[in-house]
């Protein structure tokens, strides 16, 4: 439903070009070089998806709530369109990219925050990408690294990671709940825009 937006989709014919795996939960907790990889790339990501806007799609989703149709949203996109066109009370099955989460701590900060944070520790870094990818970052060579720098948590020095599911990992469980209070007060299911291929889409 984002395409229109800007935002490519994992399965439709936007991904077709797609030449990266999507970063995996083992990967990003295991393998440094690959957390500094992703953030690199997310970086740049972050300024075209900071940008998008909603499309039709995502307003008539809210003028369907608007009317009065709707029991509720449930999303699997992580990139928040759905409130900015007016929706409420939006289930984020996998999460959103504007927020930060502390893998040691647990806190949660802005994106924002964030993206000033490592604009400020990159001055001299410099790389260009004309192509967002579906989670947000995009396509760089590994050579286009060089002189990229992390941070860490400002409270205790941890792990930052965006407050998205990535694969291998699970939809925290109160999400999950809140989806099937919804069905179970519902009559039907509209799908919009998905493949229903992942299992945390499918299982409703």
């Amino acid at each position: 439903i984002s395409t229109e937006s800007g935002i490519p989709d994992y399965r439709g014919p936007s991904s077709a070009s797609r030449r990266a795996s999507p970063m995996t939960f083992q990967t990003f907790t295991r393998d440094p070089s690959a957390r500094r990889r992703y953030w690199a790339r997310s970086h740049l990501g972050w300024q075209l998806v900071g940008r998008a806007a909603p499309n039709r799609g995502h307003r008539a989703v809210a003028a369907l709530q608007d009317a009065g149709l709707l029991t509720g949203v449930i999303t699997q996109n992580v990139d928040g369109l759905h409130q900015v066109a007016g929706a409420r009370d939006v289930t984020d099955l996998h999460g959103r990219l504007d927020r930060v989460r502390c893998l040691d701590c647990g806190g949660l900060s802005g994106r924002k925050e964030l993206q000033a944070r490592l604009t400020a520790a990159n001055g001299s870094w410099h790389a260009g990408a004309a192509r967002i990818n579906p989670d947000g970052d995009v396509d760089l060579p590994d050579s286009a690294l060089d002189g990229f720098r992390t941070v860490d948590c400002t409270d205790c020095a941890g792990v930052l990671k965006p407050d998205v599911v990535f694969f291998g990992e699970p939809v925290p469980p109160e999400r999950v709940a809140r989806s099937y209070e919804l069905l179970a007060q519902s009559r039907s299911l509209l799908v919009l825009g998905s493949s229903l291929t992942v299992m945390s889409g499918h299982r409703f």
